[in-house]
């Protein structure tokens, strides 16, 4: 009887075992599993980051004297009509100071919620989205806006999913956040980002709403957000 009551209030063979399991793994263990993994493996990355960045390796934002956007050239006529255009992009840049405050911010909600706290590199962004991707619970990009800024500046950055792209992308996000203000980031985030088929936040607003980005809307402001 002691047994058989044992038993019941353990739970048996791997039912048990799988009811105790659950209990540990809450929410808290995957914080502290990424916790010891990152300890682990900050110093292997630290003298890779040292090792990776040395000398000219990793991009330099010295290259940047003023954050100036590549367009396509236009072929007038005599009468000044367009007949042709060239180039590899299609951009139309704009300050942020002639943005209404909804656009803006339509952006770092979707893109970067702590834009304004971190500095370059968001370590609370980067676990979520760790997690996200353990708990099959996508809950949105661990990169930051200064970091896809980053990526979209120096093409030897690249896109690849390797962490080597990751480490060049990040020293040239720190360098950013250390020589520009969020302002002047926020805005060439919003002229640089490729939005299909054009570059930028007014192209696209030209393209999809026939109007300029600082005469929509707080609906379409999301629009061209998602």
């Amino acid at each position: 009887m002691m047994a058989r009551a044992t038993a019941r209030e353990g739970g048996t063979g791997s039912q048990g075992f799988r009811s105790r399991l659950s209990r540990l793994w809450h929410p808290r263990a995957y914080l502290l599993a990424l916790g010891f993994l990152g300890g682990l493996g900050l110093g292997g990355s630290w003298g890779t980051w040292q090792n990776l960045c040395a000398g000219d390796a990793c991009p330099s934002i010295a290259r940047i004297s003023t954050f100036e956007h590549e367009q396509k050239s236009k072929i007038l006529a005599a009468d000044g009509e367009q007949i042709a255009e060239f180039g590899f992009e299609t951009r139309t840049p704009i300050r942020i100071t002639d943005l209404p405050a909804h656009v803006h911010q339509a952006v770092v909600a979707m893109e970067d919620k702590r834009f304004y706290q971190h500095r370059g590199f968001d370590p609370i962004g980067f676990t979520r989205a760790a997690i996200g991707v353990i708990t099959f619970n996508y809950a949105g990009g661990g990169s930051t806006i200064t970091q896809q800024l980053a990526r979209n500046l120096f093409t030897e950055i690249g896109f690849e999913q390797r962490y080597t792209r990751k480490i060049k992308e990040l020293q040239v996000a720190l360098d950013l956040e250390r020589s520009y203000t969020k302002e002047q980031i926020l805005e060439a985030y919003l002229n640089e980002i490729y939005m299909g088929g054009v570059y930028g936040f007014q192209a696209a607003s030209l393209r999809y709403f026939g109007k300029g980005v600082a005469e929509v809307n707080v609906a379409e402001a999301a629009l061209l957000t998602a």
